[in-house]
């Protein structure tokens, strides 16, 4: 699906370079929206957009726009909205979307999304400031959760902002199809042993920098694959001295992602040691693009050590802890495609009113 969604990409880089050259303007602000899984999405690519490609962005997610416009839309700011949805169909996916056309004076939109027949997309048709990329149908989840949507959408997103530098890009994706396809049965096994060996009913997910919304989103996966019961926390590794890591004990997991910027990775492997000598009979796994020198990790998942850059390595990552809650919830004996069959939750929200402003 990630080759898929370049290709969809190829064949519309004249139309995505002739739009985004029209974006350079002064000022310009990229935010870069989503509900969800969908908001955790835009965090990763915001973090890596403004790391590696040089833009400044942002990734408030459309349930703040919503709540809160003012806080987010700034009326005299070029504004490029990057608006993200599996289907489209949840309600702040539009609201914040309309609410963005009323409030800010030059307005740049690119909708992307995995369902062409979502109000997303309908309210999406192109014209001069809006471009709309649909992918492939097959990355339209049809189980609960987001996975593939999630990671496909990162990938598109990165690839349009990567306009000018997109023969790179594709071998940046080639290479990372590739480390997925020969490492998913490994990755696998990996999780299924992890879940047979160590009982928990609380996990802990770190991550930095780019890493920091794959945290949240794997802290996301594992509620709601559990149907919220594993009590779930994530965070940066800095930040989780300051309170949160008291949730440890004695049944909790700690899926730490250390990132390869080499700053960033210090304060990762200091905190790991911290973990390790503070350690019980909690389990401490370690996701990295190389062996780490580290004693005490009870699990480390090694990953591909070519990729090009963090953003490319935490999309590997997605993958990892996607799996990891998979098989937690199928321990559970919990119906992982619909693990809330009483509606509490939904695939698509209901139940919200969009007000006028």
């Amino acid at each position: 699906m990630w080759l898929e969604t370049v290709c969809i990409l190829e064949k519309r880089l004249p139309d995505i370079t002739d739009f985004m050259e029209r974006c350079r303007v002064p000022g310009l602000r990229v935010c870069i929206a989503g509900a969800g899984s969908s908001g955790y999405c835009g965090e990763i690519i915001s973090a890596a957009a403004n790391k590696y490609l040089g833009y400044t962005s942002d990734a408030p997610h459309t349930t703040d726009i919503v709540g809160s416009p003012e806080s987010f839309l700034y009326e005299d700011i070029p504004t490029l909205l990057i608006s993200l949805a599996r289907s489209g169909n949840s309600p702040e996916s539009t609201g914040a979307v309309e609410y963005a056309r009323k409030k800010i004076k030059q307005l740049f939109e690119i909708c992307v999304t995995c369902s062409a027949n979502g109000e997303l997309s309908k309210i999406s048709e192109e014209k001069d400031n809006i471009l709309k990329i649909v992918l492939t149908e097959k990355t339209c989840d049809e189980g609960f959760a987001m996975t593939s949507s999630f990671t496909s959408m990162a990938v598109a997103v990165y690839g349009i902002l990567s306009y000018n530098t997109f023969p790179a890009f594709k071998n940046d994706v080639s290479v990372l199809a590739a480390c997925i396809s020969e490492s998913f049965n490994k990755l696998s096994d990996s999780a299924q042993k992890i879940i047979s060996e160590k009982s928990f009913d609380r996990a802990a997910f770190l991550g930095a920098g780019i890493h920091k919304g794959l945290a949240r989103e794997s802290a996301n996966k594992m509620s709601e694959l559990t149907a919220g019961k594993i009590n779930v926390v994530s965070d940066t590794p800095l930040e989780f001295r300051h309170g949160p890591k008291s949730m440890i004990d004695d049944d909790t997991v700690i899926l730490h992602v250390v990132s390869e910027d080499l700053l960033t990775r210090k304060y990762d492997i200091d905190l790991l040691r911290e973990l390790i000598s503070q350690k019980r009979k909690n389990k401490i796994i370690a996701v990295s693009a190389g062996k780490l020198d580290v004693e005490g990790i009870d699990y480390e998942i090694i990953l591909n050590n070519n990729f090009s850059n963090d953003f490319y390595f935490s999309i590997a990552g997605a993958v990892f802890s996607q799996v990891f809650a998979f098989f937690k919830s199928q321990e559970m004996r919990i119906t992982t495609d619909n693990p809330c069959p009483g509606g509490d939750l939904n695939r698509e929200v209901k139940g919200v009113t969009i007000y006028e402003i």
